[in-house]
């Protein structure tokens, strides 16, 4: 062959595998050599190839002895770069692990290694952006060695590590989902510094166990879960198709979002869908009482975090629960929560509750529930309900609440929230009054833990310009009510507990004619009017809904409207006149 031939050939063979798609079989488990998953990635690392690059495997033996299946790496492997996919389920012979889509697993060789199990693109160091990477059927494990999470080791390694700059990045998919465990983060995005622009990016994490192994429900605790440090980038972590969702559990902190302040003002859209965060496979059980969590009283163990600024955040249709810091804590984003079940299975039957169910902090701006049925939160059995302390309006509405410990929507200090009250109770009617022009949902409710939240919705009524709202129509249980306001923040519900400065208070100004009148007219209501003595003893004055001919001293009145009866004490003062001496 002359060398015109020669160089020709070279030419036709480089033009065919930069031109068509390639396919790499995995067929050793060794670390390195012939057929390993580090060749088929130094292979797939040529920058100028333009195609799919798919690394499958075909490992021999018994899948039964998990050896087999076993990659055990002594030292990190080479950067996933553009157009690659590695796919661990497509080991035909044998099952998946478990309940996952795993068939391949990934760990080091030593123990308290500092290399992570992937790592997908390298832009602060390339100034190329990673595009195209696809990951399946991997079960990564064990590259960090974790006994507590007090005084944890963060220089060991992650599960997956992805450069904040690339895009379209797949991580699982429905029936070759990962399993992710007993690592640093099970998956970070990694967003430390500010290059020059690049294409928006698109991150998907679905169909994955992160924090649990493959059966599901026995933990393999990750500090973090899922870390997404976005810059600019569209993020999707469980998606509306079956089997999309994933479950992120047993980490100190399942998912934690940023978008921090030095990101474009571009708006992206993050999107939180299906998953089960701090409950295993079942959706049914919580690790409230997994002992690396007991271990400190200071630990923060949390669900979903997400504080990111230009950012459309939708979290709906999860089951989150048995985090004892927050289950969803959201910061600088406008939100739709619509859907989930909070401290409770999807059914509403289990207790598995959050420290907070939903905490709504600085800057943050949204709805929690919609218009209908299927849009409602199940909030239940958490310490505290929904607490918002962000300055900007939060529409709470048709949700389902209830065996929250101390409240379920919280009072807020930051913005404006309207007044409401139920006034009077019939079979058949129910009227109150609220801030002028607010929207008013009426509730059933119960009594659970001392609290009346409203469990099923029953109607939304509007209220005038006098405030003056009501409601006809058969009433077959007790009754809540919340209201809302544009630019304002939805309302506590409803109690029988007077308003500030609602009662009349005239002292005694000759004998025994002080009083205490309630301007309101109440019905459905029960009253009870007592004298506090000095000694501390009560003696009763009366059941009447205001009060006169008092003398001087202590008093108070209990109001119950069949679900919780509230105390006001009032105090009555000696404004007589003396004659002069």
């Amino acid at each position: 062959m002359n060398l015109s031939k020669l160089l020709a050939l070279i030419a036709g063979i480089f033009i065919f595998s930069n031109t068509y798609a390639q396919t790499y079989v995995v067929t050793s488990n060794a670390d390195s050599g012939p057929g390993t998953l580090r060749e088929a990635l130094t292979q797939a690392s040529d920058d100028s190839r333009t195609t799919t690059f798919t690394i499958n495997f075909n490992l021999p033996g018994s899948p039964g002895d998990n050896a087999n299946r076993t990659i055990r790496l002594r030292s990190a492997l080479p950067i996933v770069s553009s157009n690659v996919i590695i796919d661990g389920s497509s080991q035909s012979a044998w099952p998946a692990l478990g309940v996952s889509g795993a068939k391949v697993i990934l760990e080091p060789e030593y123990t308290n290694t500092s290399f992570s199990g992937l790592v997908i693109g390298q832009y602060s160091t390339t100034q190329v952006q990673t595009t195209g990477v696809e990951i399946y059927g991997l079960y990564i494990r064990n590259f960090a060695s974790i006994t507590n999470l007090q005084n944890v080791n963060m220089s060991q390694g992650s599960g997956i590590v992805i450069d904040y700059r690339a895009n379209n990045i797949t991580i699982g998919a429905p029936g070759k989902g990962n399993v992710i465990g007993g690592n640093i983060n099970g998956i970070i995005i990694k967003n430390t510094y500010s290059y020059n622009a690049v294409a928006a990016t698109q991150i998907k994490i679905r169909s994955n166990l992160i924090g649990v192994i493959y059966d599901g429900i026995t933990p393999n605790t990750n500090v973090v879960g899922v870390s997404a440090n976005l810059y600019d980038s569209a993020f999707d972590l469980g998606g509306d198709n079956a089997g999309e969702g994933n479950v992120i559990a047993a980490n100190r902190i399942n998912v934690d979002i940023t978008r921090s302040t030095y990101s474009s003002s571009a708006r992206f859209d993050v999107n939180v869908i299906n998953n089960k965060i701090g409950v295993d496979y079942t959706g049914k059980k919580d690790f409230h009482e997994l002992p690396v969590f007991l271990s400190s009283s200071s630990l923060e163990i949390s669900g979903l975090k997400v504080n990111a600024i230009n950012t459309a955040l939708y979290v709906r249709n999860n089951i989150i629960g048995g985090n004892r810091t927050t289950g969803v804590s959201i910061s600088n984003a406008d939100f739709i929560l619509t859907g989930n079940a909070i401290g409770t299975d999807a059914a509403g039957a289990l207790v598995m509750g959050n420290g907070i169910g939903v905490k709504i902090e600085a800057n943050a701006t949204g709805t929690i529930g919609g218009a209908t049925t299927a849009e409602a939160n199940l909030i239940a059995n958490n310490n505290f309900g929904i607490e918002t302390v962000s300055s900007k309006p939060v529409k709470i509405t048709r949700n389902s609440m209830f065996c929250n410990k101390t409240f379920g929507i919280g009072k807020t200090l930051t913005i404006l929230q309207p007044t409401i009250q139920i006034l009077k109770k019939r079979s058949d009617h129910v009227s109150g009054k609220a801030t002028p022009n607010a929207e008013v949902e009426l509730f059933y409710t119960v009594n659970c833990n001392g609290i009346c939240e409203g469990k099923t919705y029953i109607a939304t009524v509007q209220a005038g310009s006098d405030g003056r709202w009501e409601y006809n129509n058969a009433l077959t249980g007790m009754v809540t009510a919340t209201a809302s306001l544009l630019n304002a923040t939805t309302s506590p519900f409803s109690t029988a507990e007077l308003l500030p400065n609602e009662a009349v208070v005239e002292p005694v100004t000759c004998n025994n004619n002080g009083s205490v009148t309630i301007p309101e007219v109440r019905e459905g209501f029960t009253f009870s009017w007592v004298k506090i003595e000095t000694d501390g003893s009560r003696v009763p004055k009366g059941n009447t809904q205001s009060i006169s001919g008092l003398e001087v001293g202590t008093y108070e009145i209990t109001i119950d409207d069949g679900c919780k009866a509230f105390p006001t004490v009032f105090v009555i003062k000696d404004q007589k006149l003396t004659k002069p001496t």
